[in-house]
């Protein structure tokens, strides 16, 4: 109780100040609660929204092999969160603990978990640790090593030991994604190059939603601007106007949905028609959509006739996941800093799949190129297409794997 002082006298002031903590204070100290000790138990754990997705599609996989089996999953994400508890997508659907000796000893007892899964890239020394001493087998899933990953732990050697070395396996994304791990130190027998699960999840059509704002855009050609950063809204910006007044329409969806109204307010003071996705049922004909849902993108990225990823025109991004819009069979424009998506970004350049601009001007250019060529529109959709078809199959080798891990 002593120990626990300054954090209860904290409180009102944190609560104040931090959504997370004000909703998950109890989950952040360890307080998860109780599995069933009868059942087998796995710890599911993923961030943003797109590697949550490959966490609950994991689940539900497990699922199937391990219909007895408990899951927990965490998030340090509180809209992940909400969407993990409004889908039930989990048993136990909580906050990810605090990375400290006594909120993880906390957790891992109550939780008693067989096994622990990690979406893509999140990696914790106390939580490795706590894998490795209960000799719990933890897994990398759909792994993602990014070069300023690769460059820390390169670095930080003595950190990375105590981390990797606490993994049963790695399954990961690209052979590149296997050479930084290698890099590092981790033993290439540990790693399988299994590909993209995100390749694998189609989304789930909005038939409703797809369907009112095609209508609002009266078969106009449609621009969708996907996970937009406000440094890329405001270079962008101007060519966004020009877009619109030369007959295209806009659909663009923030990274974070708080930018929404502001976004609105400076296309409505530039007198264009904008609107937010909500208000869509009471304002027809608009010229622009802001996106201000989430889990709607992907599904709308199917009304697109040229779609830009976003975090691409931004540095320090390094770009979001290209995979929903190529799904979709629409050409791609993309920003130049793309380091997050590497591989299939490069190899989408190998096949002509993509066009990568570096500033606004290039942007319209590559975006005038796609609207004034359907043909060239068309190529360069199919040729992204085939790039998706190869990286799929990723869920399915790797639900194998897990199975012949625990049968060995």
């Amino acid at each position: 109780m002593f120990l626990l002082s300054p954090v209860i006298a904290l409180y009102p002031f944190l609560k104040h100040f931090s959504r997370r903590l004000q909703e998950g204070l109890i989950d952040y100290l360890g307080l998860l609660p109780p599995t069933d000790p009868n059942n087998k138990v796995f710890w599911v754990h993923g961030v943003s929204m797109g590697e949550s997705s490959v966490a609950f599609a994991l689940i539900e996989e497990l699922k199937k092999l391990f219909p007895e089996a408990s899951f927990v999953f965490t998030t340090t994400h509180p809209d992940v969160l909400k969407t993990a508890n409004n889908k039930n997508k989990a048993d136990i659907c909580t906050y990810f603990p605090l990375d400290a000796h006594f909120s993880m000893t906390k957790a891992f007892n109550r939780i008693k978990p067989d096994a622990v899964f990690i979406s893509e890239t999140d990696f914790w020394p106390e939580f490795s640790w706590q894998c490795k001493k209960r000799k719990l087998p933890l897994f990398l899933i759909n792994g993602r090593i990014s070069d300023k990953i690769c460059c820390f732990y390169s670095m930080q050697k003595s950190l990375g030991e105590l981390i990797f070395t606490s993994f049963a396996n790695f399954f990961v994304q690209t052979p590149g994604d296997k050479k930084k791990l290698v890099k590092i130190g981790v033993d290439p027998q540990l790693v399988e190059v299994t590909g993209n699960i995100k390749a694998d999840l189609l989304p789930s059509f909005l038939k409703a939603d797809i369907e009112n704002v095609k209508k609002a855009f009266k078969d106009r050609s449609v621009v969708v601007f996907g996970s937009l950063h406000p440094s890329e809204f405001e270079e962008l910006f101007p060519s966004m106007l020009k877009a619109v007044r030369n007959g295209n329409r806009l659909l663009i969806a923030p990274r974070n949905i708080k930018n929404a109204d502001l976004w609105q307010k400076r296309f409505s003071e530039a007198s264009v028609n904008c609107i937010l996705k909500t208000e869509l049922r009471n304002r027809l004909l608009p010229e622009a959509i802001i996106l201000n849902t989430m889990g709607e993108l992907s599904s709308l990225y199917s009304l697109a006739t040229v779609a830009f990823i976003g975090g691409t025109l931004d540095k320090s991004v390094g770009g979001h996941n290209p995979l929903e819009i190529i799904n979709a069979h629409v050409p791609l424009i993309s920003g130049n800093y793309f380091r997050n998506f590497a591989d299939v970004t490069e190899e989408l350049q190998e096949k002509k799949a993509v066009k990568i601009v570096k500033d606004a001007e290039s942007f319209e250019s590559a975006l005038s190129e796609f609207l004034q060529s359907p043909d060239l529109a068309l190529s360069y959709s199919k040729a992204a297409f085939e790039v998706l078809q190869n990286n799929s199959g990723a869920l399915k080798r790797t639900t194998n794997l897990i199975v012949s891990y625990f049968a060995s």
